[in-house]
């Protein structure tokens, strides 16, 4: 008896340890996975997430449109730039509203955030700015 609840609770405790990781299959995962992971995180932790996060995206959104001039007609070019100059410019309403209408719905965006923080943690996530 001893030795079943002592296999419960360290299947339990191991179970806790698990974290979570984003999704990136699709926009809805993707930002579901992205505010999962936030909920739970001390709000100094959320913040560092959050920018780690954005630093990312940008740099995706960048490279995206430099490994594929001219972009193809699927996206929208436009956007792209919008998106971009809000980043540069510090207007993260702007910045968060264009990716969320347009940016993310681009299959070829969503392929090189994939190639970025598909499957990884948060911590990984932040260890991949610092860097």
């Amino acid at each position: 008896m001893k030795r079943l609840i002592f296999v419960l609770i360290l299947g339990f405790s191991l179970v806790g340890c698990a974290q979570n990781k984003i999704d990136t299959s699709g926009k809805d995962a993707y930002l579901k996975s992205i505010n999962t992971m936030s909920e739970s995180m001390p709000e100094e932790k959320k913040h560092e997430f959050m920018r780690a996060i954005e630093h990312i995206q940008y740099t995706t959104l960048i490279s995206t449109v430099i490994s594929n001039i001219p972009l193809p007609e699927s996206s929208n070019e436009k956007m792209y730039d919008v998106a971009q100059n809000a980043y540069f410019l510090g207007d993260e309403d702007t910045y968060r509203k264009v990716m969320n209408k347009y940016i993310y719905d681009d299959p070829l965006y969503m392929a090189e955030l994939k190639k970025s923080l598909g499957g990884k943690t948060a911590d990984e996530i932040i260890g991949v700015k610092k860097k």
